[in-house]
Order: structure tokens, then C-alpha cells, then sequence
């Protein structure tokens, strides 16, 4: 279907844009940049002129974002989930290929992506900690005693066995596995996840 729309965003192709815009973001990410990227669009069918990314492309790009800002991150799952809902009644989805947040918002419908996300955003958060803890040290004060290697090593290995868990969570999605299926995969990852945020004495 045709669609004569004037985007104030970029209509981003596949799951290699939609990372890539995830990755740019990083730097400067707030709601404008966001709106902006392309990546509202990123779940919107090819039918209707969107990128149909998997479910694996867009915990991946979530987690990105969640590194970056994770109260935003969580405005974009919300927004994501809203976009599963048109999806499952066939749009509008004008206002989300024009980059802006839908105005048409029917009634979620909670399904496995809303599991998937959340713990996305956790691991996210997760990364984010790590990543500023060790930035401190070495940048801010590096006169303090360096962080025991072993310690960041195990945190560091914790952290890439959670998000090898959650890829393998996603994918159950995209392969159309069985609820149970998917179900135990979303916990698999979620257990990790949350062994790795109380490691690095986070609240679970």
C-alpha cells in the first residue's frame, strides 16, 4: 500500500539500520534524537512500510538504548508494546512512520515480548553500572585502588551469559516455539539477569 506521508524521520530498511541508529543514539539520546532515528517505526510491517524487524533485533536495539538512559528506554518499550497492539489490528501506523509517538493507542495486549523487553532493560542497566564503575576509576580516580581484575571478569562473563540468554529468549520468539517454550527461555534469561545485578549490588 502506497503511503503519502511526509517523515519527519527515517524509514530504516532492516535490522542493521534499526542497530546501527540504536549504536549513534548513545551519545546523544533523548526524545527528539529518538523520535528522529527511525526507530519508532522499526516493528511497523513491511506492508505498511515499516522495517518488520525480529523480535532478537529489537531486544538488541533496547538494550543499546537502555545503556544509554534507561528511563527512556523504558518510554520506547512502552511505545514498542503500543506498536505490537496496532499491529495485531492492522495500524494506523501513520503517526509512528512520521516519527512521532502514536496518538491511537488501543488496549495492549500483553504478550512474550513484554517479559523480553523488561528484562532487556534490566541487563541494560546492568551494562551501564559496570561500564561507569570502571569508567570512574580510570578516568576520575584512578588514584584509588584498581578494581580487583577477577571481580571485573566474573561480572563481565555474568553479564554476556545474560545477554547470550536473552538472544536465545528472543529468538524463541521469532522461531514461533511453544508459550512454554518461550516462557522458560524469558526466565532462563531473567534468573541470570537478576543473579548479575545483585552481583553488582543492585536491588533485584
Amino acid at each position: 500500500m502506497a503511503l503519502s506521508l511526509r517523515r519527519a524521520a527515517p524509514v530504516l530498511a532492516d535490522g542493521f539500520e534499526a542497530l546501527a541508529a540504536a549504536r549513534a543514539l548513545t551519545a546523544t539520546f533523548n526524545d527528539a534524537t529518538l523520535q528522529a532515528s527511525g526507530l519508532l517505526a522499526i516493528r511497523v510491517p513491511r506492508s505498511s512500510g515499516g522495517a518488520d524487524v525480529s523480535a532478537r533485533i529489537l531486544t538488541k536495539v533496547l538494550l543499546t538504548l537502555a545503556t544509554a538512559d534507561p528511563a527512556l528506554a523504558q518510554r520506547y518499550r512502552a511505545h514498542t508494546l503500543t506498536v505490537e497492539s496496532l499491529r495485531a489490528c492492522d495500524g494506523p501506523f501513520d503517526d509512528v512512520l512520521s516519527g512521532r509517538w502514536p496518538t491511537d493507542h488501543p488496549p495492549t495486549r500483553p504478550g512474550p515480548l513484554a517479559p523480553l523487553l523488561n528484562a532487556a532493560i534490566d541487563l541494560g542497566i546492568a551494562k551501564r553500572i559496570l561500564t561507569e564503575a570502571t569508567r570512574t576509576w580510570s578516568e576520575l580516580a584512578p588514584w584509588l585502588p584498581a578494581p580487583v581484575p577477577e571481580r571485573l571478569t566474573e561480572l563481565t562473563t555474568a553479564l554476556r551469559t545474560a545477554e547470550a540468554l536473552l538472544d536465545t529468549a528472543a529468538s524463541t520468539i521469532d522461531n514461533g516455539r511453544p508459550v512454554t517454550a518461550i516462557s522458560t527461555a524469558i526466565s532462563q534469561a531473567h534468573t541470570a539477569i537478576t543473579n548479575t545485578t545483585i552481583k553488582l549490588g543492585l536491588p533485584s
